[in-house]
C-alpha cells in the first residue's frame, strides 16, 4: 500500500469516526434554536420588538442525542425580559437536564423629557417626545402613552432627555382644602345644584368630602370638573 493510500485511508478513519461521534451526541446549534424559540414565544405581545441571545454552550459538553423533543424552562422566575437563566431538559433514554443564559431585549417607544423641567411642572405635550429604547432594565417604570402623562404634575425636578416613569408623576389636584365648590346633584329629571366647600384636596375622577354651605352637612361625592363635585341624590 503506497503512503498516499494510507494517508487517504487514515483520512477517511478519523472523518467516519468524527461523523459517529456527532450522531451520538446533541448538536448544540439545536438548543440554542429550541430555547431561542422558546423565549419569543413567551412576548406578552408578539407584535413588539423582540430580541434574543442565547449563550454558546461550551464546545466542550457533550450531551447524547434526544430522541425526543428538547423541554425547556424558567427555573427560577417567569420574567420575560432582561438576563434569564434557562432550563433544558432531554426525557429521552439517557436523560440529562443543562441550564444555560439567555439575554431578553423588549424595545418600545416610551417618553424621555425635551428640556428640563422644575418640580410642580404640569406637563403638556410640547414637554416629551417619544424614543424606541429597551425596555428590559427599566425597572422603576416607563410611560408609553400622552393619556398618561399630559396634564399630570412632576413631582421632583428632571433633565434633559429624562425617561419619565409613573413615580415621577402626579395627578394635578383641581380641587384643594377650603376651596369654594359648586355641589351638583343630579338625574334624569332633576339637576340641582349649590355651593360648598371642600374638606380635602383632590383630583379629577376622586371621591372627596365636602361641606353644603346651606345644610352645613358634610357629604362625599366624585369630582367631574374643576371646582365642580357631583353627589348621589
Amino acid at each position: 500500500m503506497t503512503l498516499k493510500v494510507w494517508l487517504i485511508c487514515i483520512f477517511y478513519f478519523v472523518l467516519t469516526a468524527e461523523l459517529d461521534a456527532k450522531a451520538q451526541y446533541q448538536d448544540h446549534e439545536a438548543i440554542t434554536q429550541a430555547v431561542s424559540q422558546y423565549l419569543l414565544s413567551t412576548a406578552e405581545d408578539p407584535t413588539q420588538d423582540f430580541e434574543v441571545q442565547v449563550a454558546h454552550l461550551d464546545s466542550r459538553l457533550r450531551l447524547a442525542q434526544c430522541m425526543q423533543p428538547l423541554h425547556i424552562f424558567l427555573p427560577h422566575t417567569n420574567q420575560t425580559s432582561g438576563n434569564v437563566t434557562v432550563g433544558v431538559r432531554c426525557q429521552g433514554q439517557k436523560p440529562w437536564t443543562i441550564y444555560t443564559k439567555a439575554s431578553i431585549r423588549v424595545f418600545k417607544e416610551i417618553a424621555i423629557l425635551k428640556k428640563p423641567l422644575i418640580r410642580g411642572t404640569i406637563i403638556s405635550k410640547n414637554d416629551i417626545r417619544f424614543i424606541k429604547k429597551d425596555v428590559s432594565n427599566l425597572h422603576r417604570g416607563y410611560l408609553t402613552s400622552l393619556e398618561d402623562i399630559i396634564n399630570k404634575q412632576l413631582k421632583r425636578s428632571l433633565s434633559s432627555g429624562a425617561i419619565l416613569s409613573p413615580s415621577n408623576l402626579i395627578a394635578q389636584k383641581v380641587v384643594k382644602r377650603g376651596q369654594k365648590v359648586s355641589i351638583r346633584a343630579a338625574n334624569k329629571l332633576l339637576d340641582i345644584r349649590m355651593s360648598g366647600h371642600a374638606l380635602m384636596d383632590g383630583e379629577a375622577g376622586q371621591r372627596i368630602k365636602v361641606r353644603n354651605d346651606h345644610s352645613k352637612r358634610i357629604i362625599e361625592g366624585r369630582i367631574i370638573a374643576p371646582g365642580v363635585v357631583r353627589v348621589s341624590l
